[in-house]
């Protein structure tokens, strides 16, 4: 009898946890990415090939993006902020300075180390979690060798027009722009 009850305990327990990861919702992007991987060979083949490069990538310069800490290895990735701007000066709230988008990185990577500063909401501690050993660094070199920043600023309003000033991306059934238009630049 106690076996029975335990095995259904945790059948219930097993349900809900599916249940609940079911709930969460997904962002734009991977709305959007899912549906065009499935619709779209070509889009597909690309995302198949990057993906090999960069395991090949990974695998010839891990030693080179793995960096020891007091909190143990951790792997760099160069990553490169694409700002999509609507014409404004930067240090604006929709062009952000070099600064406020190294602070996001910063921000990221301390949720990744799980040293947020911000406390949980239901202990009231700073921290904790799951530490994931990769830090994000803004790119250094282009991919021809050429030196960066990491940071790639657009003015979408004159590329993109003023549909995109005025609605932004249509992830949906919005009017913005469409997903092409801005993969396309």
């Amino acid at each position: 009898m106690k076996k029975t009850l335990l095995l259904f305990l945790f059948s219930l327990l097993f349900l809900n946890f599916n249940a609940q990861s079911q709930l969460r919702s997904s962002c734009g992007f991977d709305i959007v990415h899912k549906q065009r991987l499935l619709a779209d060979k070509a889009y597909d083949s690309s995302v198949s090939r990057m993906n090999a490069r960069w395991k090949a990538y990974s695998a010839l310069a891990s030693s080179a993006m793995l960096t020891y800490t007091a909190s143990g290895y951790v792997y760099e990735i160069p990553i490169v902020v694409h700002v999509l701007h609507t014409g404004g000066a930067v240090g604006t709230v929709y062009n952000p300075d070099s600064t406020t988008l190294a602070g996001m990185v910063d921000y990221l990577n301390k949720s990744y180390a799980a040293t947020s500063p911000f406390p949980d909401t239901t202990t009231g501690s700073s921290g904790g979690g799951t530490r994931i050993p990769l830090k994000f660094v803004l790119a250094k070199r282009t991919p021809t060798g050429g030196s960066t920043n990491g940071i790639i600023r657009i003015n979408a309003s004159t590329t993109l027009g003023s549909t995109y000033t005025t609605y932004g991306i249509n992830a949906a059934t919005s009017s913005g722009v469409t997903v092409g238009a801005v993969t396309g630049l």
